[in-house]
Formats: C-alpha cells, sequence, structure tokens
C-alpha cells in the first residue's frame, strides 16, 4: 500500500482570543501511514482525536502548546506495530493512548512539560506493547494501565519535580517486565498494583524527600520480583511491599547514603524473599518485614547505623 502522510497545522500568533481548535483522524484498513498534528494557537483547549482500526505499521505524532489541550489516540480491532507520541507543554492538558481487542506490538509514549498535567497508557486485552509517560513539572499525573495484557516488556513512568502521582495496574496479565517508576524531587506519590498474573517485575527508583511508594501484587499473584531503590540522600520516604497470596515472590529493597525512611514488607504467600539492603551510610531507617510461610528474610547494613529492623515470621 502507497505510503500517505498526512499534516495537520495549527499556528496562530496573534495575540487575540481564538476557540480551541480540533482535529480528527481516522484510519480504517489503512497500513504505513505518518500522521502529524501540530497544534500551538494561542486558544484553550485544542482537541486532536486518531482512530487506528485494523490498521499496521502507523506513525501518529502530535504536539500541542497551551493549556486545557486533549489528545487521544486509540489503536483497536487488531491493529499492531503502530508507533504512537503525544507532546504537551503547558498546563492543564490531557494526553491518552489506549490498544485495545488484540492490537499488540505497538510503542507508547507521552511527554508532559508543566504543571497539572494528565498522561495515561492503557492496553486491554492486548499483547507486547511498550509504554513510556515522561513528565517534567508540578503536580502532574500518570497512569499506565494494563488488563488482560502479556509481554508488554517496557513500560515506564518518570516524573521529575514535586507533588507528582505515578501508578502502573495490572490486571491478570503476566511477564510483564521491567514495571518501572522513576521520581526525582519531593513528595511523590507512586504505586504498583499486580492482580493475578505471573512473571511481572516492578522496579520503583526515589530520588528526594518526603515521597510515598506502594507496591502490591494480589489474588495469588505468583513469581514476580519488586525492587525498589532509593539513593543519593533520600530523606523521609515511606515504602510498602506488599503481596497477599501466590507463592515465589522476591522483594528487594535497596537503601543507598539516604536516611530517615520507614519500609514496611509484608508477605503473605509461600516461599516468598525479602532482601533489605542499607549501605554507604544510610542511618535512622525503621525495617519492617511480615512473612508467613516457608519465607525468608535478609537484612543487611553496610557501614550503616542506628537503623531500627524489626522481622516476623508466621
Amino acid at each position: 500500500m502507497k505510503k500517505l502522510a498526512i499534516a495537520i497545522s495549527t499556528i496562530l500568533l496573534s495575540g487575540a482570543a481564538y476557540a480551541g481548535n480540533t482535529a480528527d483522524v481516522e484510519l480504517f484498513n489503512a497500513d504505513e501511514n505518518d500522521v502529524n498534528i501540530f497544534q500551538m494557537s494561542p486558544a484553550v483547549g485544542n482537541d486532536a482525536d486518531v482512530l487506528i482500526r485494523n490498521s499496521d505499521d502507523n506513525e501518529v505524532d502530535i504536539y500541542q502548546m497551551g493549556r486545557h489541550n486533549e489528545a487521544v489516540v486509540r489503536v483497536r480491532n487488531g491493529s499492531d506495530d503502530n508507533d504512537l507520541m503525544i507532546d504537551q507543554d503547558g498546563r492543564h492538558n490531557r494526553a491518552v493512548l489506549k490498544a485495545r481487542l488484540g492490537s499488540d506490538d505497538n510503542d507508547f509514549a507521552i511527554e508532559q512539560d508543566g504543571r497539572l498535567n494528565l498522561g495515561k497508557v492503557i492496553a486491554d486485552d492486548s499483547d507486547n506493547n511498550n509504554g513510556l509517560i515522561d513528565q517534567r513539572g508540578r503536580k502532574n499525573e500518570a497512569y499506565i494501565n494494563f488488563d488482560g495484557a502479556s509481554d508488554n516488556s517496557n513500560n515506564k513512568i518518570v516524573q521529575r519535580g514535586r507533588r507528582n502521582e505515578g501508578e502502573i495496574s495490572v490486571m491478570g496479565g503476566s511477564n510483564n517486565g521491567t514495571l518501572k517508576i522513576r521520581q526525582k524531587g519531593h513528595d511523590n506519590d507512586s504505586k504498583i498494583h499486580v492482580y493475578g498474573g505471573s512473571g511481572n517485575e516492578a522496579l520503583t527508583k526515589i530520588n528526594g524527600d518526603d515521597n510515598t511508594t506502594y507496591t502490591a501484587f494480589y489474588a495469588g499473584a505468583s513469581d514476580n520480583d519488586t525492587t525498589i531503590l532509593m539513593k543519593n540522600d533520600s530523606l523521609d520516604n515511606t515504602v510498602y511491599a506488599v503481596v497477599v497470596g501466590g507463592s515465589f515472590n522476591e522483594a528487594d529493597v535497596i537503601i543507598d547514603a539516604s536516611n530517615d525512611n520507614f519500609v514496611s514488607v509484608g508477605q503473605w504467600g509461600d516461599s516468598s524473599m525479602a532482601e533489605v539492603t542499607l549501605e554507604n551510610g544510610s542511618n535512622d531507617n525503621w525495617i519492617m518485614v511480615n512473612q508467613t510461610n516457608n519465607d525468608m528474610a535478609t537484612v543487611t547494613a553496610d557501614n550503616s547505623s542506628y537503623n531500627a529492623v524489626v522481622i516476623t515470621q508466621l
């Protein structure tokens, strides 16, 4: 099929007030197309919507500048191998990328600079997708949600700034690795939830103060790995790593040159392992490990002092 390029550009440089612009693109049984949408007018509330159905190998790039913009790209009905990108600069913007109904092997990326922005990547019954949400600023929210989606090998949320929220949720999918959240700044919250499924890998990196992270595996989730890393003088952070049911789950918490943090590991299943490492002068940390049957807990402190460790095995 001949390659088709679609470009929509809206640029208004006058200081007058304008209504928001709207751009809609639909691809049906259409392969190898390039779609570029640029919305850079001073208008408040530009909208861009792209729907891809039963179409493969398409590339979509949306760029929006300003406030209260919304961009949504949806791939469905077995649309595979598409590259989808939304880039927004400003405040109160919303970006959503969705894969549904057996749409596999897609690459999703959202980049947002500013404040009070929302980014979402959603995959329902769609496998082998890669998702990235990269946000810079304050009070931004990022969500990656999988429902019945497996083998999504590289999905990551990166947030730089303060008071941001990042969440990754997996419902019944397997072999999703790595589910990663990396936050640099203060007063950020992160959550990784896995309900059922197996062979998932969760990784959270914290570089800053007063952050809260919560990683949980529920409903018989087994053979999952959790890694949480705090470094570079991270202070007053709260960490929870929880497993409810399931077997052969592992949790690794590494505190590197960081002080006054609280860590709680709870493994309520069988044959699980928890390992907590304090190193390079990590002091005044509080560590709690709770386990049940046939579990193993290891806590190692290297050149670290005044830490409290409580291990309970029932």
